[in-house]
């Protein structure tokens, strides 16, 4: 890697990426037809930083917090495998969410979701990330804006197909974003995040619709500390 260019391996080689392009990664939660009963939600979601800022806000620090509290950066680390954490871990994770900056965003659905629009709940949910990424543009600025999606057999071409229809600038400047494809043996960090936030985020969902009506269903402490929600009281 030379100075000011970050190189990440997909599915078709390797891209030099500017410093200053939005890098951001996709990862989904569910199943899209909302079929698995224990978890009738479907969502997609994810994390984004400038690539200068790569290295310092996400690579780094997650791969040191995996070097200290699970077993080495070599290792994939999956949200959904974390099945009893230990305070150290649950510590490392709170403090990686809620103290380094960097844009993290999710859009949900589950089974009561009454979709008359004639598109697919996966162009609808790419649609709303699309709005969300644009109002990370507008602040941060970017040259260009890279994609990296999560390897799926189900869904991935789709995902992939609508991201890259998109464009996002204005009359003095158009981006055409690329979207890159990588498997999930590549172990790239920004893909691991996106599983960090898109599952908590996914988790609260399936909550509060399993829920009875008239009971309020708490914030799960992973939630609360992935998305920085502050809580009162």
């Amino acid at each position: 890697m030379s100075l000011g260019v970050l190189s990440i391996e997909h599915e078709n080689g390797k891209m030099d990426i500017p410093d200053s392009a939005l890098i951001v990664g996709i990862d989904e939660t569910g199943c899209e037809d909302y079929k698995d009963k224990k978890f009738p939600v479907f969502g997609i979601g994810g994390c984004a930083v400038l690539a200068r800022d790569y290295f310092r806000f996400l690579d780094e620090p997650w791969k040191m917090m995996k070097d200290n509290h699970f077993g080495g950066q070599e290792n994939r680390l999956h949200a959904s495998d974390l099945h009893k954490p230990t305070d150290k871990q649950l510590q490392a994770l709170e403090l990686f969410f809620t103290k380094i900056p960097f844009f993290r965003f999710a859009t949900m659905s589950a089974h009561t979701f009454d979709n008359n629009s004639g598109e697919t709940s996966i162009h609808l949910l790419v649609t709303s990330i699309m709005h969300q990424v644009c109002e990370f543009a507008t602040l941060a600025q970017p040259s260009n804006i890279i994609f990296i999606v999560e390897h799926s057999e189900r869904i991935g071409k789709e995902v992939m197909h609508y991201l890259s229809s998109y464009k996002f600038g204005n009359e003095d400047c158009e981006i055409t974003p690329k979207v890159l494809y990588a498997t999930k043996g590549d172990l790239v960090t920004c893909l691991e995040v996106a599983d960090f936030v898109v599952h908590p985020a996914g988790a609260q969902v399936r909550n509060r619709i399993n829920n009875k009506p008239n009971n309020r269903s708490p914030i799960r402490k992973d939630f609360e500390v992935v998305f920085n929600i502050l809580m009162k009281g």
